[in-house]
């Protein structure tokens, strides 16, 4: 997610994203605060600082792709929620349809699940 998607989840409290201290982020190492300002000047994947210094990340999960806020915040947003990998959109499921969401390279696709035997 971009920096403006992962900044309008924290206001809006959303499990959808990971919120740190920087020295959890950094698992404690004892250089945390050189790291964390480093990191801070990178081109490349700099991390996302909310406004009171927390790291904003991305949280992991298929229950937390039907989170409400980060429904809201990509159809706002539309293009505006990607980052530069990523290409997010909404799929309507069928209430009720237990889903599953398989990713192969990065590419994620969304399938009913079936029952299967062995």
């Amino acid at each position: 997610m971009s920096k403006k998607a992962l900044l309008m989840l924290y206001e809006m409290k959303s499990p959808a994203i990971e919120v740190n201290e920087p020295s959890e982020y950094y698992g404690g190492r004892k250089d945390w605060e050189a790291q964390f300002e480093k990191d801070k000047k990178r081109e490349f994947w700099p991390p996302v600082v909310s406004p009171d210094g927390k790291i904003l990340t991305a949280a992991y999960g298929d229950e937390l792709r039907t989170d409400p806020a980060l429904i809201k915040v990509v159809k706002k947003l539309g293009e505006e929620a990607n980052d530069e990998y990523a290409e997010l959109k909404i799929v309507e499921i069928p209430d009720g349809t237990k889903f599953e969401i398989d990713d192969y390279d990065g590419i994620e696709t969304i399938h009913e699940v079936h029952r299967s035997w062995s």
